[in-house]
């Protein structure tokens, strides 16, 4: 049978909004992984020790691990959760909660989280995970495991508090494609804005033609015969009176409802969401951001979906 081989790096691109929950519901996922590296390091070398030595007891074994914890050289254990904030100060501490319950976090912006434990050498027994503050911000960890199954607990874990809060494609497509909107939509918003607010006249012929299909409608007879006649003349000999006044024609009205769609568009494009990290002064921040975002993913599609159809709705309803 067969067997999926789980990369060691992944990355799941934002916009990321995680808030205090979902970091206290990270550090527990932290702490699970913190325990379950340990426990892989500790297979590792009790499997080296029974190698080496094929008739050594427990208690033995237990004591070989203790003297490999004191040296430096074979076991280092690093555990840190930090934020940085704007102004490149940081906050750290071993646990998440850790950070969360420090005053200090409240007077910070952060703009990048950072988590990292290790037990063993450099590249064994180790995870990290990093979240950026920024527009295409992605969310980032890697694992280095020298026990597969372990390993793969690991990645159920954490992947499992990921799914729960990685940003759905209409997110992602917004926040990662902001740029080429912008540019894009600047000819439309001119084209639209001129055909919009731009004023124009009818000529004396086209003034013709208008009287001649109101006359069609109607029809020709005894009454009107003179008139239609009168009317088609001026209209093929090309006639214009000097006294002629122009006439303005209203604009359509589907230019100004597609200019406002566009500069809607244009406006959410500039203000597209990024990576937050809603801790400290963020937390309002972020809120804003939730209540925009929301705005824009239920109106601009109910504008686009029922304008078509916007007179139908108004008379079904009166």
């Amino acid at each position: 049978m067969g067997k999926i081989i789980h990369p060691q790096k992944k990355e799941i691109k934002g916009p990321w909004l995680l808030n205090q929950d979902d970091f206290e519901a990270l550090d527990i996922v932290f702490e699970k992984i913190d325990i379950l590296l340990y426990q892989s390091w500790l297979n590792n070398e009790e499997n080296k020790i029974k190698q080496e030595k094929k008739d050594i007891t427990e208690e033995e074994i237990s004591k070989e691990i203790e003297k490999k914890k004191n040296e430096s050289w074979n076991y280092k254990y690093v555990k840190k959760c930090e934020i940085t904030s704007n102004d490149e100060s940081k906050l750290s501490d071993e646990t998440i909660l850790g950070i969360l319950k420090d005053k200090t976090v409240e007077k910070l912006k952060p703009k990048s989280f950072n988590l990292n434990v290790r037990h063993g050498s450099i590249y064994e027994n180790s995870f990290d995970l990093k979240v950026s503050n920024y527009y295409k911000g992605s969310l980032d960890y890697d694992i280095n495991c020298s026990d597969t199954h372990i390993k793969d607990e690991i990645q159920y874990e954490i992947d499992k508090w990921i799914d729960k809060r990685k940003p759905n494609w209409a997110l992602q497509i917004w926040s990662n494609y902001g740029d080429f909107i912008i540019y894009t939509f600047i000819f439309p918003i001119v084209m639209f804005a001129y055909n919009s607010f731009s004023t124009s006249y009818a000529t004396y012929q086209q003034s013709l033609k208008l009287e001649m299909y109101e006359l069609g409608k109607v029809g020709i007879n005894d009454t009107n015969r003179d008139l239609a006649l009168e009317l088609l003349i001026k209209s093929e000999s090309g006639f214009r009176p000097e006294n002629f006044e122009l006439i303005e024609i209203p604009n359509n009205p589907i230019w100004i409802r597609l200019f406002i769609v566009a500069v809607f568009i244009y406006i959410a494009a500039v203000f597209r969401p990024k990576t937050m990290i809603g801790l400290g002064l963020i937390k309002k921040k972020m809120a804003v951001y939730k209540v925009w975002i929301k705005l824009v993913l239920i109106t601009l599609p109910a504008v686009l979906i029922l304008g078509p159809f916007w007179k139908l709705i108004v008379q079904w309803l009166y």
